[in-house]
């Protein structure tokens, strides 16, 4: 069943990174996996182009490690998720570790006035 998954992902090392790290961490049967993968994918889809035809191999390709991706993502909480997307805005520039070093009861009140003077960014 794993290489039924691992085809279906096109042997993207992205993809199927993301989706082995969601099977370990979820303790999800790979079939179990590849109906959900289906199941969004399609959503993904419909999301993107309005066309029954794909445009080319690297549009499959997209649209499969995107399709990873929300899988994972969509397990978050509301809070991790804006934390990621705020770091998608970030320059590519490392992430200080400060930020998710929780020394304090609270390194940082999310989204509110926060308490960024400890952080040398």
């Amino acid at each position: 069943m794993a290489k039924e998954v691992a085809a279906k992902l096109g042997f993207l090392p992205l993809a199927l990174a993301q989706a082995g790290s969601y099977i370990s961490q979820c303790q999800m049967s790979p079939q179990k996996y590849l109906t959900l993968f289906n199941e969004n994918f399609k959503t993904v889809a419909t999301r993107g182009a309005q066309q029954a035809q794909w445009q080319s191999s690297a549009e499959m390709k997209s649209r499969t490690i995107f399709t990873t991706w929300e899988i994972s993502f969509a397990t978050l909480s509301r809070s991790a998720q804006e934390l990621l997307l705020l770091c998608a805005f970030l320059a590519n520039e490392d992430i200080p570790d400060a930020l998710f070093i929780n020394e304090e009861d609270e390194l940082f009140d999310w989204m509110g006035k926060g308490k960024w003077n400890r952080l040398s960014i």
